[in-house]
């Protein structure tokens, strides 16, 4: 059954998982193992590039213990950056949960049907001018740079292909919007394994582009 919960984290795929249920529902107590088994089983994603960001919330966490963390641990520095695709920025006081005035602008760089990755690129790099003219306390520091690449990547690769990208954009609505796999509208993991170099040719490919915003 899929029981649905909002809010738990600033990352909209880290909600999704919880609710199918690959990391736990209500998104409390996910220790080393919950998550990268989630990424394996439910995205067939290799979890090594994933593995600095774990082991570093574990040690911020609100759980009392360094073995496990809560999926709101998250909604902090440096984890959750400036120029979120879905969140506003901190200073507005809430980086934690969607929305819609945000994703509308990242949104619009999308296709009707696919998501490219210049639009992907084009979306990115919006929304870092917006930070950047609308945050006074903007800081995207060198070592959360690549992350937004690899974030953009990341939907591209899950919901489209690991060479070309090419999205579905009705799929990548259903993961932001609702913090849902889109299995009805006929998503399946990929069945080729997803390595760590697959997800870092891909962020290159988005930072290579050249964008005007």
């Amino acid at each position: 059954m899929f029981l649905h919960y909002l809010g738990r984290s600033p990352c909209p795929m880290l909600n999704s998982l919880a609710n199918h249920g690959f990391l736990p529902r209500d998104g409390h107590n996910i220790n080393y193992q919950n998550a990268t088994s989630a990424l394996q089983v439910a995205l067939n994603f290799d979890p090594a590039p994933f593995v600095g960001q774990i082991q570093g919330v574990m040690k911020v966490s609100s759980t009392g213990t360094n073995d496990t963390f809560n999926l709101v641990d998250l909604n902090q520095k440096p984890f959750e950056h400036d120029a979120s695709l879905s969140r506003a920025e901190a200073c507005t006081g809430d980086s934690l949960h969607f929305n819609p005035k945000t994703w509308a602008q990242t949104a619009s760089h999308f296709g009707k049907d696919i998501v490219t990755i210049q639009q992907a690129a084009e979306a990115r790099a919006d929304r870092v001018a917006t930070a950047k003219r609308t945050n006074p306390d903007f800081n995207l520091t060198e070592s959360q740079l690549p992350v937004t690449y690899a974030e953009s990547g990341l939907y591209l690769i899950v919901f489209g292909n690991k060479t070309n990208g090419n999205a579905r954009t009705d799929w990548i609505r259903s993961l932001f919007e609702q913090e849902r796999l889109p299995y009805i509208q006929g998503w399946s993991r990929s069945q080729e394994f997803v390595s760590a170099a697959d997800v870092g040719a891909m962020a290159q490919k988005i930072a290579a582009v050249p964008v005007q915003v």
